[in-house]
């Protein structure tokens, strides 16, 4: 058996130790720098025009920014943080200004491409926490690109360097022909179609019954 003068220390060690168990680890959410409760806002869609790009091409970001309801975000103030990097090398564009396209959630950044630029095979991502609405709502948590959003179609990469362009059908807007801008992706415009469709149908057997 332990002696009385034992126990106290003993005691404590195991109120501790219990204490280290017990107490639940905190795993943060958000990335560094977004305000705790408050990373609310998500990027559903970068895409860079145009790809292959050389000193002096202007290179237009379009990104479509919402809720984690899917209702659009009202950017304020008008700028964010990018970032371009390479395997090598990054390079952060520190509260570029952002310009609404007019379409809500959407805005587009410009970077004229300079010598201090990766080269090569390029991502162009919006930097964690860097945007911001007027209610004090930050996003995204992570660092987002095409690479890390849901949709097929928006593509922010771009090859720095004096390359021949690939020629690829795309509408007014730089988008696939196969794609809508902004996250929706071609199988919605299937389903409506199909809708009508099925729609067309119905009524030709309606006007068949009443002849």
């Amino acid at each position: 058996m332990f002696g009385l003068r034992t126990i106290p220390p003993i005691l404590l060690a195991i109120l501790f130790v219990g204490a280290i168990v017990l107490t639940p680890v905190a795993t943060p959410v958000a990335a560094a720098g977004c305000p705790p409760y408050h990373a609310n806002l998500i990027v559903i869609w970068v895409d860079s025009t145009p790809h292959p790009v050389s000193l002096g091409t202007n290179v237009v970001t379009t990104i479509h920014a919402t809720y984690t309801d899917g209702s659009a975000v009202s950017v304020s103030p008008l700028n964010g943080t990018f970032v371009w990097a390479n395997l090598t090398k990054q390079v952060l564009i520190k509260n570029a200004t952002l310009s609404p396209t007019g379409n809500p959630g959407f805005y587009t950044y410009t970077q004229t491409v300079g010598p201090g630029l990766p080269t090569g095979s390029v991502t162009i991502s919006v930097y964690q926490c860097s945007l911001r609405d007027a209610s004090g709502n930050y996003g995204p948590s992570g660092l987002t690109n095409s690479d890390t959003t849901s949709d097929p179609c928006d593509d922010s990469h771009v090859f720095n360097g004096n390359v021949t362009a690939t020629v690829t059908t795309t509408t007014t807007t730089g988008v696939p022909l196969n794609c809508v801008v902004g996250g929706q992706p071609t199988y919605m415009i299937l389903a409506i179609v199909l809708l009508l469709i099925v729609a067309a149908i119905l009524f030709l057997r309606r006007r068949r019954r009443k002849t």
